[in-house]
């Protein structure tokens, strides 16, 4: 732990270290751009899931343009949701990797991003932390081509309008227990059957309040100590 507590801190990274008196060492602007560059993948990828429906990321509803058969449209929304994940994954990686190299007072692993069920290795567990974990596992077992676990619902809105819906399968769900977490289960220890039961919409939600926060406090933290 670092010399002093975050202090109330309202910082993601504060909160994630229980230390507002870092990073210890300076970041340098090329790191920063690094950042960004990543995140800007994941922000391009969550706009190509919104282009699914008109709304798709509050009501779920996937749009079925004419012309495009079940099969290409599976293929579509899978498509993106992966492009998702991955990316997402990777920006983690990037940020854990700087965070680590800037902090001197501990190593920070990937059970600071995934926590461990008991909590047991850190004291409280960020609001962002604890809604990856089940993005985390849907990308652990797309990563394996394993699909089974999200299911595509053809439906017929009160209007005719035939429409999509992607819905979350838990008996499925099976992604490698890694990190902090000793059994795949874990993967929806912070998160509620209604929470994960449309994914889509669940990604919205992710995305729009808790990533945004988290690259917004990622990008103060870096600039405590950025070099040109």
């Amino acid at each position: 732990m670092g010399d002093r507590e975050e202090q109330g801190s309202t910082n993601c990274i504060d909160q994630l270290l229980h230390d507002a008196n870092s990073p210890h060492l300076p970041v340098q602007q090329y790191e920063l751009k690094r950042l960004r560059r990543s995140a800007w993948i994941v922000h391009r990828n969550f706009y190509d899931i919104t282009k699914l429906g008109t709304n798709v990321t509050q009501d779920g509803m996937i749009s079925s343009p004419d012309g495009l058969d079940e099969r290409t449209i599976r293929t579509e929304v899978f498509k993106r949701v992966h492009n998702y994940l991955s990316s997402l994954y990777s920006f983690n990686e990037q940020a854990r990797a700087i965070i680590d190299d800037k902090y001197t007072g501990r190593t920070i692993d990937k059970a600071d991003f995934l926590p461990d069920p008991d909590g047991t290795r850190r004291a409280s567990v960020p609001a962002y932390s604890k809604r990856l974990v089940f993005l985390w596992g849907l990308r652990n077992q797309f990563t394996h081509g394993q699909y089974r676990c999200l299911n595509l619902d053809q439906h017929t809105a009160h209007d005719g309008t035939e429409y999509f819906e992607l819905t979350f399968r838990e008996s499925l769900y099976a992604p490698t227990p890694t990190g902090g977490l000793e059994e795949s289960g874990d993967y929806l220890r912070y998160c509620t059957a209604r929470d994960r039961e449309r994914p889509l919409c669940y990604i919205g939600e992710f995305h729009e309040e808790y990533f945004n926060a988290f690259e917004s406090d990622l990008n103060t933290w870096c600039r405590r100590t950025l070099r040109s």
